[in-house]
């Protein structure tokens, strides 16, 4: 579920949109690891998983290893970005 805010993050979309994306686009799948056979999470899902890992004050620590290991493997100079907190 994580890796599904870490491309909410680097695509800047919605809850509903990322579960459309999600549906729709097999990259996405693939990055998550989702089987076609496999119903996609719902945006309510989305958004419980996120606050839950706000309330817990995990996201920002996370996203910020996430950001670091980017930086030292030099994958924003490829173009990805640093993930928007």
């Amino acid at each position: 579920m994580f890796k599904i805010l870490i491309l909410q993050a680097w695509y800047n979309l919605s809850d509903k949109a990322l579960e459309k994306q999600i549906a729709r686009d097999l990259m996405f799948r693939h990055f998550i690891d989702l089987p076609l056979s496999e119903n996609v999470p719902d945006h309510s899902s989305i958004w419980r998983f996120r606050q839950l890992l706000n309330t817990e004050k995990l996201l920002e620590p996370l996203l910020e290893q996430i950001n670091i290991h980017l930086e030292t493997t030099a994958l924003t100079q490829c173009g990805l970005e640093n993930i928007k907190k």
